[in-house]
């Protein structure tokens, strides 16, 4: 059978009830409990073959910080097969019906105070068969008058006497 956690509504000018699931906390070296959402499956044996779905008007991922060790990580990660194509991630802002811009996309690494900045990666996989993937970086088209999108490939900059980051293409 199903399962409802639903918050109670106010029928007034308050505020809406909230759902809060929490793993557990620890005051050691231990590992803290983990919450895990599990959609169902229609394969013995196997988790997560069905859909999961978070639909709200803001959606936030974190992980966890840490005032000793490392912050938390996030992983996406698509569904493996043994018997067909793995599952793909799409990430993509929704196409403005109203006239007004799109949504942005942005990968970025964090800033650091005083150590460096991580990477960021875009590459795709090994093929021991046919072909690997490509990397396309394609700017948009303009369907009407105005002009089309750029790409810009930039080194970073530096406010010292360091050298500024090189643009490297590699056939």
């Amino acid at each position: 059978g199903d399962i409802l956690l639903n918050a109670g509504e106010n029928a007034g000018s308050g505020a809406g009830g909230s759902v809060i699931i929490s793993g557990g906390k620890t005051n050691s070296e231990a590992p803290v409990g983990i919450v895990k959402l599990i959609a169902g499956s229609n394969t013995p044996d196997l988790e997560n073959i069905g859909m999961m779905e978070i639909n709200d008007i803001n959606i936030n991922i974190k992980a966890g910080g840490s005032a000793s060790t490392d912050g938390g990580s996030v992983s996406l990660e698509s569904g493996s097969s043994s018997a067909s194509n793995t599952g793909t991630i799409s990430i993509a802002s929704k196409s403005s019906e109203s006239g007004g811009e799109s949504g942005i996309v942005t990968l970025k690494s964090g800033n650091s105070a005083s150590s460096n900045t991580g990477s960021v990666r875009i590459e795709s996989g090994i093929s021991n068969g046919e072909q690997s993937g490509d990397i396309l970086l394609n700017a948009g088209e303009n369907a009407g008058s105005g002009a089309g999108g750029s790409v810009i490939i930039s080194g970073g900059k530096t406010n010292s006497e360091a050298p500024v980051g090189i643009v490297k293409l590699i056939a």
